[in-house]
Parts: C-alpha cells; sequence; structure tokens
C-alpha cells in the first residue's frame, strides 16, 4: 500500500479545512451585499415617499402685502425640516433628481402658459417645492447658482430664502436686474427679508449691492409700475378718503419718473372696479351697481386679467420712452 506524500496529506488537510472556510466566506459576504442592497433600496424608498408625502402637500402660503417680501412660513420651514432629516448628511445629492425636474416644470409652465394670474400661481406652486427642499440641498448653491437653466437659478433663490448666506449678497442683487420678473422678484424678497432681519453693516451691504446694480448698465430700462385707480383721476362721493390716496400715488408717479429717470421709468396702472370676490358683495346693492355702470360706456367691470395685461405695456422695452404717466383701463369712466 502506498503511503501519502506529505505534500498530499498537506494538500487534502487543505481542502477539508477551506472548503468550509471558503464556504462562510461566500456565505458572508453574499449576505452582507443582500443586507446592504437591501437598506440602501429602504432608504431610497423612504426617501422617495418622504419627499412625495412633503411635495404633494398644497402650498397655503398667502401672498405677502403690498411692499412687504415673500418670506418662508412655518409650514415651509416644517416641510424642508421633515426631508432633510431624511436625508443623510453624506446623500444630499440624492434630492437633485427631485430638483431637476421641479426646475424643468418651471421652465416648461414659463414657455408653455401666456401670461395671467393662473401661470403665476402655478410657478409659485413650482417654488415652493423647491422651497421645500432647501435645507437638504443647501451644498448646491453654487453649483445651482451657476446654471444656465433659469429653473435652477429659481432653486438656489428659494434655497437662500429658506438658509441665507451674505456670500450671495451680490448675486442676487445682480438677479433683479438680469432675471425674469418671477425669478427677479424672488431675489428681491430674500434681500429685504434679510436687511430688515440683520445688523446694520449686512443692512447696509445688502443697499450698496442693490444701489449699483440698480445704476449699472444691466439696469438699462428697469419699470417701476405703480397700481392706482381711476379715482385718482376724478372724484367720487363718500370716497374722500381713497381718492387723497390714489390721487397721491399719481403724484408720486410722476416725481419719481424723473427723480428715478434714466434708469428707471415710472407710471401707474389705473383700473375702474375689478370683478373679484372681494367686490362681487358690493354689486348686489342696486344703487352702488347703477352708480358704477352708469359711470362706464363699455358697460362691464374689468376682469383681473385685463389687469395683468395693462401692466405688460408700460413694463415692455417697446415703450422705454414713456414715464411719468398713468394708463387708465376704466372703460371710458373718465373720458
Amino acid at each position: 500500500m502506498l503511503r501519502p506524500s506529505s505534500a498530499a496529506i498537506s494538500a487534502a488537510t487543505a481542502l477539508i479545512v477551506g472548503n468550509p472556510l471558503i464556504g462562510f466566506i461566500c456565505g458572508y459576504l453574499y449576505t452582507r451585499l443582500f443586507l446592504q442592497g437591501a437598506f440602501v433600496r429602504s432608504y431610497h424608498g423612504s426617501l422617495r415617499e418622504t419627499i412625495q408625502e412633503v411635495l404633494s402637500k398644497p402650498d397655503h402660503s398667502v401672498s405677502p402685502p403690498i411692499g412687504e417680501p415673500s418670506v418662508p412660513s412655518e409650514q415651509d420651514r416644517e416641510s424642508a425640516q421633515r426631508i432633510l432629516d431624511a436625508v443623510p448628511a453624506d446623500k444630499a445629492s440624492d434630492v437633485l433628481p427631485t430638483l431637476a425636474r421641479l426646475a424643468t416644470e418651471y421652465e416648461a409652465l414659463r414657455s408653455a402658459m401666456p401670461f395671467g394670474i393662473e401661470r403665476t400661481l402655478r410657478m409659485r406652486g413650482v417654488a415652493a417645492r423647491m422651497k421645500w427642499l432647501g435645507l437638504a440641498a443647501v451644498p448646491f448653491v453654487r453649483q445651482l447658482s451657476q446654471s444656465a437653466s433659469p429653473g435652477e437659478r429659481l432653486a438656489a433663490l428659494k434655497f437662500l430664502q429658506m438658509k441665507f448666506d451674505p456670500a450671495y449678497i451680490d448675486w442676487l442683487a445682480e438677479r433683479i436686474v438680469k432675471e425674469a420678473v418671477f425669478i427677479g422678484y424672488q431675489a428681491a424678497s430674500a434681500l429685504q427679508a434679510r436687511a430688515q432681519a440683520a445688523g446694520r453693516l449686512e443692512a447696509q451691504q445688502i443697499k450698496t449691492a442693490v444701489r449699483k446694480m440698480l445704476e449699472g448698465d444691466a439696469a438699462d430700462d428697469r419699470a417701476n409700475i405703480n397700481i392706482s385707480s381711476q379715482i385718482g383721476h376724478v372724484g367720487a362721493p363718500e370716497r374722500s378718503v381713497y381718492c387723497m390716496t390714489k390721487h397721491a400715488m399719481e403724484g408720486l408717479t410722476k416725481a419719481a419718473a424723473i427723480e428715478f429717470a434714466p434708469r428707471i421709468r415710472v407710471n401707474t396702472v389705473a383700473p375702474t372696479f375689478v370683478d373679484t370676490p372681494m367686490t362681487q358683495p358690493f354689486f348686489e346693492n342696486e344703487h352702488f351697481r347703477n352708480w358704477v355702470f352708469d359711470r362706464i360706456p363699455m358697460g362691464r367691470l374689468l376682469q383681473g386679467e385685463q389687469v395683468a395685461a395693462a401692466v405688460l405695456y408700460p413694463a415692455s422695452p417697446a415703450v422705454a420712452m414713456i414715464t411719468g404717466t398713468s394708463l387708465r383701463i376704466d372703460g371710458g369712466w373718465t373720458a
């Protein structure tokens, strides 16, 4: 009987010991990969669900009073915090695909929808959802602010409304004069809100940046449009204070047109009564209804969309020599 060599005994021993060890290692690695994949799938599923749940909520914010900035509400901060809590610090980029979809949606609305209240409301809804991603996406503000996409630059603005960074003061001031009106308004809101809350030095820095931008070459043909009224041109019974304030608006417009020329044109749009939920109860009074319609040769009330369309006229660069005047859309009341 042949005696096995030492080498054969060593090989056999290695196989007997090694096979279970290799099996154990393979089993361990497989289990680890499986569990890791399950955790990753669970994380991404949870993040998607959180984002979808937060972004599906209606935006209950209301337009701020005239002259006041648009600032994040308590609901905005709660929604943004929920998304931030769902995203680990090293995975902030996981919100970027959702952000890209919102940027594309904004650009589609801006290019496809006609000017009007519905278009503005739809764009506001997109901007609100961008804002809710703001705390989680703060690391990408620089990248978004340098983007060629208007939608991504809007996102950067909304993030800065949620978490202001003084390093972007000049960039925000630049947006006021270089972007479309909707984005310019968001930039102005971010700066105005910060100026009201900041210390004296930072507030002065904001004012200086805005003034520099308004006086620069990029600010050619900027238009300021005040909303006045037909009552700013005539008198009316039982409306002394209203007449006084609207006449004052017309006077302020004329003075400001001279003071701000040649960089900024200043005009007013002076509508008659507009058919809105606020005014409709007034017309249930037959005496008041007759008094109004007897003074409007066109025989009907103004619609909100018609006011918006009238504002576009003095805002257009096509009328770059019109300043200090009032566009009356009163159906002939003051004729």
